[in-house]
């Protein structure tokens, strides 16, 4: 076991607001049964297919034009006992009614410097009033990042939050150790079965985050979680969102069950601030735009993007698409960066809106975090999981690619706990699939005990299985299972024994069974005096398979007993070995056949 170290969307003026109505959020969310929990392979279709949180018609609209939003009352969803609720906010403190800033952290991991991270632009000189920007620059649109476990980057997150029975994407980006900030819509939706109407609006019913997810390793296609999950316990938004459908407040806040924050860090913030100079990023998952099954961050800036800042949005010149909602907006000066917006709205053609951070967000949710550090403190949970760190060379990997049926195979495989407690002792149940999607319904081959695996540790180690009789040939991917023992406090967020989240790996090269096992034995029959057995003398036979031999006694003979070092059964006068695993033999005896007994009267 080694420890692991890490060296490493448009209001551009209210008018233009039903140009949106032609691109709100297209595809069908995944239903889902909300009283069953997502299996592996539901976790691996969402990643990959469940569109982003749809986008509230502008007509929805209560708050009259021109009426600044009220930012005194939070609405919250406890997503541990479902209640609803509301909390006043006081007026903001008289430090945060002028422009300001809180630093970022870079949380607790090194520096990889990555060769293939994003480059991030630089701000302007001066960041003064920029409310009127007169020359339109053409945006450049974002292009797709895999290399996300540095600093800021891994500060991102992918959101899949469930409405009823209804899945959907946003992205997220850390407020301190255990917060997320976001969009509002992807919390509290108001029309989350896209029927058109706000008749089905509600909160998420449950939230889950996965900060830095690309798609580096081996197979392709399988989401990446550097850093593991968290789930949401506690969601918060304005009620000029909730209530009046008013982008001006579409923001939302996120209460993990875990410090993940501290792990990856966050970015500063910053209010009273209008920089022209603007980097983005998020999860898009909104085709054409991006190609169907995106897993990975879309990342963008130009210099001269942000424009026409109002109170409560930034309009700028950008692509952003579905699914970028809730990722961070922000200015790049000095080597430190401030969180200005969170994406929100766009036309898809190179416009696109922010939801400006203002002093009210700052005081509502610096607020709201001291109240969950008593109310609802972080969790140190286990979270085990495939090992990302090593993304050129996984850890995981076929030494034997094609074996004969019943023949040995030997593999790499390894286990992380990206958690902040201690594991227990770790069981390792492999598999041979036809998919990528292992589950305990494939064919199972064997299992292996770990010891405990300390918080944020891993143990990269070897395996030899034999296959068993009931993998035929064909060709399959070999995975495992990983679990232990109240891997979540006890609370089974994912079900299943030993079925929690991502808590499986796969190798991507296939293994080929073949028809001949290439693991032959020698069975060597032979008879005493008396009879004969047959087939006698030496015999080749397959790994797994048995073997059988006739006992044929000679006149005035009978079978005694057959000696066998390949086990096996006598019935009648045919002797079958047990599933042969090694050279042994058999040897048949016989004896001699009793006279017939004479009186001594001379009668039988």
């Amino acid at each position: 076991m080694k420890p692991l170290v890490f060296r490493f969307t448009l209001r551009r003026h209210r008018t233009l607001l039903t140009g949106l109505l032609a691109c709100l959020l297209g595809g069908l969310a995944i239903a889902a049964q909300a009283a069953e929990p997502p299996t592996y392979q539901d976790w691996n279709d969402l990643m990959r297919n469940a569109p982003p949180a749809p986008q509230p018609r502008p007509e929805w609209r209560r708050t009259p034009e021109g009426v600044p939003p009220v930012k005194n009352l939070g609405h919250e969803k406890d997503l541990l006992s479902g209640e609803v609720r509301s909390r006043r906010v006081d007026p903001v403190p008289a430090l945060l009614a002028r422009p300001g800033s809180v630093e970022g952290f870079p949380g607790e991991l090194e520096s990889s410097a990555d060769a293939g991270a994003p480059l991030e632009g630089p701000a302007a000189a001066t960041a003064g009033t920029h409310r009127s920007v007169p020359a339109q620059i053409q945006a450049t649109p974002p292009g797709p990042s895999y290399y996300v476990r540095d600093y800021p980057w891994r500060t991102i997150y992918k959101l899949v939050m469930r409405f009823g029975n209804w899945w959907y994407v946003c992205s997220a980006e850390t407020f301190d150790g255990f917060h997320l900030m976001t969009a509002g819509h992807c919390l509290y939706n108001f029309d989350p079965n896209r029927d058109g109407n706000t008749s089905d609006q509600q909160w998420a019913d449950e939230v889950w985050a996965f900060p830095a997810q690309t798609d580096l390793i081996t197979p392709s296609g399988e989401a990446d979680q550097p850093f593991g999950e968290a789930r949401a316990t506690l969601l918060r938004s304005w009620s000029c969102w909730t209530v009046d459908a008013d982008w001006d407040c579409d923001w939302g806040f996120v209460t993990l069950d875990r410090p993940m924050g501290d792990r990856v860090g966050w970015m500063g913030r910053a209010w009273g601030v209008e920089e022209p100079n603007l980097n983005y990023s998020g999860y898009p998952a909104e085709t054409p735009y991006v190609p169907a099954g995106t897993l990975v961050q879309y990342p963008g800036y130009d210099a001269g993007n942000g424009h026409d800042y109002n109170d409560f949005r930034i309009p700028m010149y950008a692509y952003t698409y579905g699914g970028h909602s809730g990722g961070p907006v922000w200015r790049y000066v000095d080597g430190n960066r401030y969180i200005l917006g969170t994406n929100s709205t766009s036309d898809r053609n190179g416009n696109a809106e922010a939801t400006r951070y203002t002093t009210d967000e700052e005081n509502y949710f610096s607020t709201s975090s001291t109240t969950d550090q008593t109310e609802r403190p972080p969790q140190w949970l286990v979270d085990l999981g495939e090992e990302f760190y090593y993304y050129e060379t996984p850890l995981k990997g076929l030494s034997t690619p094609v074996v004969g049926r019943r023949g040995e195979i030997a593999f790499d495989y390894n286990v992380v706990n990206n958690g902040w407690a201690a594991s227990g002792p770790v069981t390792v149940d492999f598999y041979a699939s036809w998919d990528t999607n292992i589950t305990t319904g494939d064919l199972y081959l064997g299992s292996a005990s770990l010891g405990s695996l300390a918080a944020y540790n891993y143990v990269h180690a070897g395996m030899q299985l034999r296959l068993p009789s009931s993998v035929s040939p064909g060709q399959y991917y070999v995975g495992w299972i990983a679990g232990a023992g109240g891997e979540y406090g006890g609370m089974n967020y994912c079900g299943g024994a030993r079925a929690d989240c991502n808590n499986y790996g796969v190798i991507a090269d296939l293994l080929t069974v073949t028809t001949d096992s290439g693991f032959n034995w020698t069975v060597t029959a032979a008879a005493g005096g008396g009879g004969g057995i047959s087939p006698a003398g030496a015999q080749t036979i397959e790994d797994g398979w048995t073997a059988s031999f006739s006992l044929t006694p000679d006149a005035g003979y009978v079978i005694d007993a057959v000696s066998s070092s390949c086990g096996g059964s006598l019935a009648g006068s045919v002797f079958t070995t047990d599933p042969v695993h090694a050279d042994c033999s058999v040897t048949a005896s016989f004896v001699q056949q009793p006279d017939d007994v004479v009186f001594a009267d001379g009668f039988d």
